[in-house]
């Protein structure tokens, strides 16, 4: 597949109509009402060239994200298919390892049990222990398996959770508060703009 290059001589032209545009609205003084309705006038043509290079954009912008729409839905189910296969994987070898360390583990009690009750000397009780501990990497002929501790966090108790740690949703105040409903520390502000 091939990508279509912009040609340069459609660029031209656009650099020197959004180079007059902007001398033209650096040049804008406003002190009288036919002023206002000239500038008004200007800032439709920035307006309209504004869309005129929003299509130019599209076209070549639009045709690729229709490609990526189309690769997406034919090759996301099998991705898909792929993952959840190696969920699979992941949580029977998961299995089988915690499994592995609770028996290690029973073995290392009754071998720490012998040493307490001198049957087994500590030399030989910890050369048995390191044998018992299962390896943390497993590597196949094409593959290896690697556990590893995680470490992440659980909130148990959301408000003991100090202030600082909590984001403002200004999206909601301001839906709120623009509604009618009264938000404490947030008031509506009005300030004129140019639409």
């Amino acid at each position: 597949m091939e990508l279509q290059k912009i040609d340069q001589k459609q660029i031209q032209p656009i650099k020197e109509s959004t180079s007059k545009i902007l001398a033209d609205a650096r040049n804008i003084v406003i002190k009288t009402n036919e002023d206002l309705v000239s500038a008004a006038d200007v800032r439709a043509k920035v307006k309209q060239k504004k869309k005129e290079i929003e299509d130019i954009i599209d076209g070549y912008v639009k045709p690729a994200k229709d490609i990526v729409q189309l690769a997406k839905n034919m090759f996301d189910p099998f991705l898909q298919i792929c993952k959840d296969a190696e969920a699979e994987i992941n949580k029977k070898v998961l299995d089988f390892q915690l499994k592995e360390e609770k028996k290690a583990e029973a073995k290392t009690e009754t071998v720490m049990a012998k040493v307490a009750e001198g049957k087994m000397s500590v030399e030989k009780a910890s050369e048995k222990i390191e044998n018992l501990t299962p390896q943390n990497t497993v590597k196949g002929s094409t593959g290896k398996v690697q556990f590893f501790i995680h470490r992440d966090i659980k909130i148990v108790d959301e408000r003991k959770i100090p202030v600082k740690y909590f984001k403002l949703d200004l999206v909601a105040v301001r839906r709120d508060v623009l509604s009618g409903i009264e938000v404490p520390g947030v008031e509506i502000t009005e300030e004129k703009r140019v639409r």
